[in-house]
Formats: C-alpha cells, structure tokens, sequence
C-alpha cells in the first residue's frame, strides 16, 4: 500500500482548482442565452420618463422608446435591458422594417426617420423630411407601406425606397386615423362621424355617425381596425363599435373613469382592449361587446398597447417609464420592465390652506348633508400642482382621514366633482406646471379627535391590493 503525502503546496493547488472550477460551473449557469446559444449581457438602464412607443421583435425581444430620448432593447423573459441609444431627438414613434428584420425604422421630431439596425442599435439610414412632426406609422401590408400623419399631411412612407411622399388626402388636428393591415382601407374619424376610404383612390365608401358624442370635450379621438368590416373608435371616456357591413356603431358600457388614450384589437383572441389616464386597462369580449376584466399596474396614463397574439399576451407602455406584459389567459400582470421606483415617484406639490368643519356641501346647484347622526364633514381647502415632465396627467387623490386602527376614509370632492370610486379619484386634469385649487370634503364620526389628516404619495401596490 503506497501512502501518498502531499505538501502543504499541493494542497492549496488543489483547493484553488477545485474552487476555480466551483465558480466557473456557477458562473456558466448564471449567464443568460437566447436562442442560438449565445450568452446575453444586459445594461442597468430605464425610462427616466414616459415611454411612448413599443415595438414587439418576437416572443423575447422588445424595443421602446421614451421622453428621454432613449431607445431600449429589452430582454423580456429577464425583464432587462440588452442595448440601449441616446438620440439627440425626442422619438415619436417605432416601426418594423419590412424587407430587412435585423432593423427597424425610427420616427424622431422635426420630421427626421432613422433606420437602426439590431442588436447593436447602429444607424443604417437617416432621412430628412421637410415635416415637423410625425404621428404613429400604420402598416398596410398589401402594398408593404406605412401610412403616417406628418403636420396636416397624410403621407406615404416606403421603405424599401425609403422615401416619403404627400397623399391627396387632407387631414385636420383633431382627426384621428387607421389603416386595415390585410385590405386597402384607411378609416378617419371627424367631428362625431367615422368614414371608410379606400386606400388606393381616397374614394368613401362608407360613414356612420357614432351615438351620444359629446363634441364639446376637448379629449383626442383615437381609432383602429379590429379586422376589416369592424373598427374602434373612443373620445374622452366613450368607446363605439362600428360595423361597416350593416352601417352602424353601438356605444359600449363607459367603464373609465378619464378619457381613453390607447387601443388595441385581437381577432384571433376576439377581443379589444381600451388603456386610459385613469391608469386601467379594459378587456372587452369582442362577441358580447361586454367588458371582460380591468389590468391594473400603472400609475400614469397609458400611452400605448400591443397584442401579442403567439403567446396570448398583452403589453401596456405607460408615462410612468415601465412597460407591463400581462397574459390573457388568467389576465395577471406577469413582467414589469423599468424601474418601480421612477414610476412611485409623486408629481405632485401639495399646499393646503385651511382646515375646518361643516354641515353641508354643494357640487353645483345639488346640496349635501351629513346624514348619519353624529358625524360631520372636515373640509380642507387645498392647491394641488403638477410638477411632473408629462405631458399631461390625471390627478388622483391622495388626501386620506386615517382613525387610531389605521382605517382610512378617502376624500369625497374636489370643487364640483364627487368621488367615483372607493379610492376617491376625479375627474381633472392637469398640465405640467399648472395647479387646481380646490375644496376636499371628508365625513368624520365621533369622537372626532381619534382622526388625523395625511397626505401620501403612492406607495408600492401590487396586483393583490386592487
């Protein structure tokens, strides 16, 4: 029997190989691949600012773009940022490349396209255009075109000629369009009417005029095919459906609380979906017409929607800097990409004036008492600003009366508005640097001393606590 002995040398050697080969399997297992095997190497980089625009690659990549002049390529299944691009322009808009899916093309201010190549983000092409301003490019993949609004104009954008050319089809600022992706269709929403064009000639084929419209609001309209005989179209907090084949448009339940800012429609799934500033997002069963459930998430309006029909998923882009992704099968919020920190982050600046107690109060020329006996009302006089980079947001009411149990009792009006909804939100909206001045009512109990008056930002809430 040989008795082998090792120096005390050999032993470090081998304790430094084995602990070399322990942190080399660890660290092999820790890094991430796509597809083809290759390791992905992701950066620390968010939306500061709002995200205006989202573009799906495939059922793992995402791209987006922010008021920060930021674009990021996103790794969704880590929920992590692979690449990212600082642009000296605020973009406006993404599309897809047609004829080259290693790129995509991006809409800046000032009228200027980019093509950017992926992953690295490099630019390929750049055009300048004699416009101001672009709107969102729609495709129409019969003619493997987008059509865009630039200033009052409908153009045509090509780009396999990347080129950019002026349609004889006159637009005004309030109008709202969309374009069939499967048929030659373009649909514009005017005034309290929806009309059919065919793409080819600008020839109107069909109008229907949508119920119950309230022109007198100022909200945007906003409009998209659902397939090629339906459409969507909403103003304010109203939503229609319209039937091209029988000529008509049925106004849908209202279900938002503040005027509707996104669309999206699936037909494979059958159904639409509706995003607001009032920071839901609503599913609509596309054969009832009813409503099918409320996403929550965000705490700024939502800016953008898109359905990912492959994997039954729909992601939400927010002015709060995140992008949620929400499976559709038991419509749950599954990834969360960008910071929660920067969406927590209060635009408000709270200044309150005075403080006492009342009988009664009045919105508009109705009168309100306290009517259970012993309680009173504590109105407080406040002015509230909005100091956040958004264009333009909702605000929603943080005042709450907690008593010694931490029960909270929320606010019930603000000037001439009434609470609509058990977490006091209303109805006002308020430009970046502009404020409201008005008069919170709360209805107290006795002993009245057991109160106090608080005013929170948000806090981290999740899915649970809706």
């Amino acid at each position: 029997m040989v008795d082998f002995k090792m120096s005390g040398m050999q032993k470090s050697l081998i304790l430094l190989l084995f602990l070399f080969i322990f942190v080399g399997c660890k660290k092999q297992e820790a890094t991430p691949s796509d597809a083809s095997g290759q390791a992905i190497s992701f950066i620390n980089v968010v939306h500061k600012k709002g995200v205006v625009d989202i573009l799906p690659l495939d059922n793992h990549r995402l791209l987006s773009i922010g008021r920060d002049s930021l674009v990021i390529l996103w790794q969704t299944d880590s929920a992590r940022a692979m690449a990212f691009k600082r642009l000296r322009r605020t973009p406006v808009a993404l599309a897809r490349s047609v004829n080259d899916p290693a790129s995509f093309w991006l809409f800046l201010e000032k009228g200027v396209i980019l093509q950017l190549s992926i992953p690295e983000l490099a630019v390929k092409n750049q055009i300048q255009t004699v416009f101001n301003n672009f709107a969102r490019p729609l495709l129409s993949l019969p003619q493997k075109v987008f059509y865009a609004r630039a200033d009052l104009n409908l153009v045509l954008f090509d780009p396999l000629k990347a080129s950019v050319k002026i349609q004889p089809f006159a637009l005004n600022f309030k109008d709202a369009i969309s374009v069939a992706r499967t048929q030659p269709l373009l649909v514009r929403f005017r005034d309290t009417q929806a009309r059919l064009f065919d793409l080819r000639t600008f020839k109107g084929l069909s109008s229907v005029n949508l119920p119950r419209f309230n022109s007198r609001t100022k909200a945007p309209r906003l409009i998209t095919f659902v397939d090629d005989h339906f459409c969507l179209a909403a103003h304010a907090e109203n939503l229609w459906l319209i039937d091209w084949n029988r000529r008509q448009a049925r106004i849908l339940p209202r279900n938002h609380l503040a005027p509707i800012t996104a669309l999206a429609a699936s037909n494979s799934l059958k159904m639409f979906f509706s995003g607001s500033m009032d920071k839901s997002i609503k599913v609509w069963d596309m054969d009832s017409q009813e409503l099918k459930a409320s996403l929550y998430g965000h705490f700024f309006n939502i800016n953008r929607l898109v359905v990912i029909d492959s994997t039954q998923s729909l992601i939400s882009a927010s002015e709060d800097g995140t992008i949620l992704i929400y499976d559709l099968h038991n419509f749950e919020m599954v990834k969360r990409l960008g910071a929660m920190e920067v969406a927590l982050k209060s635009p408000w600046q709270l200044t309150i004036t005075s403080v006492y107690p009342a009988r009664s109060f009045k919105v508009g020329t109705d009168e309100y008492n306290v009517s259970e006996r012993g309680s009173r009302l504590l109105k407080v006089n406040a002015e509230i600003k909005n100091i956040s980079p958004a264009d333009a947001i909702f605000f929603s009411s943080n005042f709450f009366i907690i008593d010694s149990s931490n029960a909270r009792t929320p606010c019930v009006g603000l000037e001439n508005y009434v609470a609509l909804g058990p977490d006091a939100y209303f109805k006002r909206l308020i430009s970046p640097g502009k404020s409201i001045k008005g008069t919170f009512i709360f209805v107290i109990k006795p002993p009245y001393q057991k109160y106090r008056l608080t005013y929170e930002t948000l806090p981290p809430v999740s899915l649970q606590d809706f």
